[in-house]
């Protein structure tokens, strides 16, 4: 089936179809607001979207943009602290596939110096391949392959990109209260040709270029975008999203000739995290 570039209005319209039945309480939005998404004409969204979050609060939904909220009374989903969206969008081994968005860090946004904990804005997770009959119960647990994260570091926010799961290649100072557009291309591979591009528009500083593996497994890695963080993270935050666009298109080796940062180690695959899904 060809699947057309996902464009963040769609989404927003299938959101109320995704939320889990345990998520509806009062306040939310109707289910009836729905129906635009019959007028997008993209029912392809309805099989590759869910929505991740315990409590209606974690997520707000406005005309143009969707926020996601965490607090001190925020309950797990999955066993993780969580308000995230996630689309599975299909691509082959071998592909490119380019993901961007526009992200604001809401308000004071408050960071967990000193400790400075794990805490993800969008990752990329491997799945179990359907083609030859892999299923969760028996998949083996790993941190995604690649991830956006936030850290602040002297007083002032900033994100960056973790590759293997585990290392931070990347971190930029980014101002609270705007927007930012961020993009990520992603040939996607098991092997050393694999490569991610990532930029934030108006910030040159922050181009990352990192060749090698970027998937543990063949099957589509589905991108989550919200928030995802270290339990003991008790601080309210919000993070808005706007403007997602995912869509298949060539990467070339030219578009990785000029960069600031280029960072070749290969980007092995390496379980470090006992969750069954992130």
């Amino acid at each position: 089936m060809m699947i057309r570039p996902i464009r963040f209005t769609a989404l927003l319209c299938w959101l109320m179809l995704a939320i889990p039945a345990h998520a509806q309480e009062p306040g939310c939005p109707s289910a009836d607001r729905t129906t635009a998404a019959l007028i997008l004409g993209v029912p392809e969204l309805a099989g590759i979207l869910s929505v991740e979050t315990a409590m209606c609060s974690g997520l707000q939904l406005d005309a143009d943009r969707i926020g996601f909220r965490l607090n001190n009374t925020t309950l797990p989903v999955h066993g993780g602290i969580r308000s995230e969206i996630a689309v599975d969008y299909p691509f082959q081994e071998g592909e490119s596939v380019r993901y961007s968005w526009e992200m604001m860090l809401s308000g004071p946004f408050p960071g967990d110096t000193p400790l400075n904990r794990w805490w993800s804005l969008a990752q990329w997770h491997d799945q179990p391949d359907r083609r030859i009959g892999e299923k969760w119960t028996d998949f083996p647990p790993r941190s995604p392959p690649v991830s956006i994260y936030f850290e602040e570091r002297n007083g002032k926010p900033g994100i960056g990109v973790i590759t293997n799961g585990r290392d931070k290649r990347s971190w930029t100072p980014v101002p609270r209260g705007e927007w930012l557009r961020l993009s990520v291309s992603m040939l996607w591979s098991r092997g050393s040709e694999g490569k991610l591009i990532f930029e934030i528009d108006g910030l040159p500083e922050a181009r990352l270029v990192a060749n090698g593996k970027n998937m543990y497994n063949g099957y589509q890695h589905y991108l989550k975008f919200g928030q995802y963080r270290h339990p003991q993270i008790k601080t309210d935050n919000m993070v808005f999203f706007r403007n997602l666009s995912i869509a298949k298109e060539p990467l070339r080796a030219s578009d990785a000739a000029s960069t600031r940062r280029d960072e070749s180690t290969p980007l092995h695959s390496r379980s470090v995290s006992t969750r069954k899904a992130a």
